[in-house]
C-alpha cells in the first residue's frame, strides 16, 4: 500500500483539507476531526470511526490516518454515499461480534435503502426498457430495480439447495409518477418476459462506497464471520485494500450494479462449506475483478451462496493471481459459480488449484453454472480447467486458448450436466499431464442434450485416462452434433478418443477430422485401447487423421461396438495396431486408409 506520509506529514494534510467541507480526518492521536485517543470514544476505535461517518455529509471523504485501528463493533455507513481512503499503514482489526447469515457476518456493512415492494401495472416483454409499475412510487435516476417471478431458474435440479427464481437488478433512467403508477425507463434492455402476475419489483436507493489503501484482518479463517459487505450499491470501488481471515467470506457484493475491486488482496477463508474471497449474492450486476491477488480461499471467487431473488451477471474476472485452499475434506474449485449466474468472463489470470493428493476434492480452475461463459487465455497449475456445474436453456460457452499443467486427473473441461440446447466450444487449449489413472481425461462430456459440441486445435499429453470421452447419455431428448478437428493427442493410457451414444431414438452427427492421435493403449493393466472407440456411435465423418503408436502397440486404430452404424471411415493415416479395425454396422465404411489394407 501507498504510504503517503512519506509524501506529505499529517498535519500538512489536515490544514490543507480544512477547506473541504466535505472531508473528514480520522486518527489514532494528534491532529485529525476525529482522533481516536479522545475520552470521548471511551477507548474504541470503532466508534470514533463510526461518529466520523456520522458527521460526513452523503458523497462525502474519510481520510484515515497511519496507524492500527480495533473494529470492535459493527461500522455502518447510515446509507450515505463515502469515500473512505487509508493515508499511510492504516490496519483494521475486525472483532466485532456477528451473527445470522449473509452481509449481517460484516463487521463493516455498507449498504443503500430499500425505497419499496411493487408490482407491474402490465406484462413486460424482454428488449424493452419501458415498464410500468402499479405504485405511485417517488423515483429519481440512478436508482435501482430488482425484478424477479417465481419461475425456478434450475427447475430440475431437485437436490440443488438454492433453486433461485428467474430475475435481474436493473438502474432507473427515468421515472415519471402518475396518479396511481409510475412509469420507469431502464438503462439497459430487459433480458426476459416478465408477467404481471407473478412478478415482484423492489426499488432501492442506492449508494455509493469506494475504499482505497487500508488492510482489514479478521479473526480467524474458519469461523463464520465476513470482513466488508457492498449491498444496494452502485459504481462502488475496491482498490488497494487488504482483506484477510474471515472465514465466511473477506468481500460481499450483494444486490449491487457496476462494482470494481482492482489491485487488492484477499486471502484466507476457508470455513467449512462456505470460505470465500469475494463473493457476489443476490442479483448483482456487472463486478469487475482485475488485477487482484487472491489465495488461500476454499473460492477465490463465488457467486451465489444463499437464496437468491434473480441471477447474477456480468461478471468479470482478468488478470488476477488467484491461488486456492489446499483442503482434504471438502470441494475447493478456485472460481466456483453457483447455479444462479448468467455470466462470467474469466480471461488472462494466473490460476493455482489447492490440489490435496490423497483425497478427490478440489480439483478445478472454474466450477462453471452459468447460461453464458468465457474461459479463455489462462493458465492453470495443478488442477483441472473447467468443471461444468447444473445445467440450463440454451447456454453457450467457450473454453480456449488456456494452459494447463500437472492437472491431476481433471483435464482441459469436464462437463456432466444437462444444458438443454447448449453449445460447447473448446478450442486451442494445451494440456500437459493429467496424472491419475481412473479420472484422466483430457477432455470429458459426459451429457444428454448438449446439442453443439465443437473440440479443435487442442494438444493433449500423458492423459491417465482418454485424450477426449463424449457420451450422449440414454436420457437423450434431442439429437447431437460433434465436430473434433486438428486436436492432437500424445500418450494416453486408455482410448485416444471415446464416442459412446445409448439412445437409438436421437441421432448423433458430426465429424473427427485431421486430429493427431499417437501412442494410446499406454496401460499396463487393461490392453484393449483404441485409436478411436464409437461405441453405439453412428453417422460419424472420420478422415484425415493420423492414428499411429510408435510406443507400445494399440488394440485397433478404430472400432466400433453396440449400436454403431453408418460411420465413414477414409483417408486416415494409421499404424501400430495389433488387430484389425472392427466395423459392426452394415453401412459403415473403412476404406483408403494409408497403413491398413483390408
Amino acid at each position: 500500500m501507498v504510504d503517503y506520509n512519506t509524501l506529505v506529514p499529517r498535519t500538512q494534510i489536515k490544514n490543507k483539507l480544512r477547506k473541504f467541507d466535505n472531508i473528514i480526518t480520522v486518527a489514532k492521536t494528534g491532529d485529525a476531526d476525529f482522533v481516536c485517543s479522545d475520552t470521548v470514544y471511551a477507548g474504541s476505535d470503532a466508534a470514533c470511526i463510526q461518529a466520523a461517518i456520522n458527521s460526513a455529509p452523503d458523497h462525502g471523504t474519510i481520510m484515515i490516518f497511519t496507524g492500527t485501528y480495533t473494529i470492535d463493533s459493527i461500522i455502518t455507513n447510515g446509507g450515505k454515499s463515502l469515500s473512505i481512503y487509508g493515508i499511510g499503514n492504516v490496519i483494521f482489526n475486525l472483532t466485532a461480534t456477528v451473527s445470522g447469515s449473509g452481509i449481517a457476518l460484516a463487521t463493516l456493512q455498507f449498504s443503500g435503502t430499500i425505497i419499496s415492494t411493487t408490482t407491474l401495472s402490465s406484462n413486460i416483454v424482454e428488449a424493452t426498457r419501458v415498464l410500468t409499475l402499479s405504485s405511485a412510487e417517488s423515483l429519481q435516476r440512478g436508482d435501482l430495480i430488482q425484478i424477479y417471478n417465481t419461475t425456478k431458474w434450475y427447475p430440475w435440479l431437485e437436490t440443488d439447495n438454492w433453486k433461485p427464481v428467474t430475475g435481474e437488478l436493473y438502474r432507473i433512467s427515468s421515472a415519471v409518477t402518475g396518479a396511481s403508477t409510475t412509469d420507469i425507463t431502464l438503462t439497459e434492455n430487459l433480458i426476459r418476459n416478465y408477467a404481471s402476475a407473478d412478478t415482484t419489483i423492489i426499488l432501492y436507493r442506492p449508494t455509493k462506497i469506494c475504499m482505497k489503501n487500508i488492510k482489514f484482518v479478521g479473526t480467524s479463517p474458519t469461523a463464520v464471520i465476513a470482513g466488508i459487505a457492498l449491498s444496494y450499491c452502485v459504481n462502488s470501488q475496491i482498490i488497494n485494500c487488504e482483506v484477510s481471515d474471515n472465514g465466511f467470506a473477506n468481500l460481499i457484493i450483494s444486490t449491487c450494479y457496476n462494482t470494481t475491486i482492482e489491485k487488492s488482496k484477499f486471502s484466507d477463508a476457508y470455513s467449512t462449506g462456505l470460505g470465500y474471497g469475494v463473493v457476489v449474492m443476490d442479483a448483482s450486476a456487472f463486478v469487475n475483478i482485475s488485477g487482484n491477488n487472491i489465495e488461500i480461499c476454499r473460492h477465490c471467487v463465488s457467486s451465489g451462496e444463499t437464496v437468491a431473488k434473480g441471477l447474477n451477471r456480468g461478471i468479470v474476472i482478468a488478470k488476477n493471481h488467484l491461488k486456492g485452499a489446499n483442503l482434504s475434506s471438502q470441494t475447493a474449485n478456485v472460481i466456483d459459480a453457483h447455479p444462479m449466474t448468467i455470466d462470467y468472463t474469466v480471461i488472462g489470470n494466473d490460476i493455482w488449484v489447492g490440489i490435496d493428493t490423497n483425497t478427490s476434492y478440489g480439483e478445478f480452475a472454474f466450477a462453471d453454472g452459468t447460461q453464458r461463459s468465457i474461459f479463455s487465455n489462462n493458465v492453470v497449475h495443478g488442477g483441472g480447467g473447467v468443471f461444468r456445474r447444473g445445467g440450463a436453456l440454451n447456454c453457450t460457452h467457450v473454453i480456449s486458448s488456456n494452459n494447463i499443467t500437472n492437472s491431476h486427473y481433471r483435464g482441459i473441461c469436464r462437463y456432466t450436466e444437462s444444458d438443454v440446447g447448449g453449445v460447447l466450444n473448446v478450442h486451442g487449449n494445451s494440456l500437459n499431464n493429467v496424472s491419475e489413472s481412473i479420472l484422466g481425461t483430457g477432455i470429458l462430456i459426459d451429457t444428454s442434450e448438449q446439442k453443439t459440441i465443437s473440440i479443435s486445435n487442442n494438444t493433449m499429453e500423458n492423459c491417465g485416462e482418454c485424450g477426449i470421452i463424449i457420451k450422449q447419455l440414454s436420457t437423450a431428448t434431442q439429437n447431437i452434433t460433434i465436430n473434433i478437428d486438428n486436436n492432437t493427442i500424445n500418450h494416453v493410457m486408455l482410448h485416444g478418443m471415446w464416442i459412446q451414444k445409448t439412445n437409438a431414438s436421437v441421432s448423433m452427427n458430426g465429424h473427427l477430422n485431421n486430429n493427431t492421435i499417437l501412442d494410446v493403449n499406454q496401460s499396463t493393466t487393461s490392453t484393449q485401447n483404441n485409436g478411436i472407440f464409437l461405441d453405439g456411435a453412428s453417422d460419424l465423418n472420420i478422415q484425415g487423421n493420423t492414428i499411429k503408436n510408435l510406443t507400445g502397440t494399440m488394440y485397433r486404430f478404430i472400432r466400433e461396438a453396440g449400436i454403431s452404424d453408418n460411420n465413414y471411415i477414409i483417408n486416415n493415416m494409421v499404424g501400430g495396431f495389433s488387430l484389425a479395425p472392427l466395423a459392426i454396422g452394415a453401412g459403415t465404411i473403412i476404406r483408403d486408409n494409408k497403413g491398413y489394407t483390408p
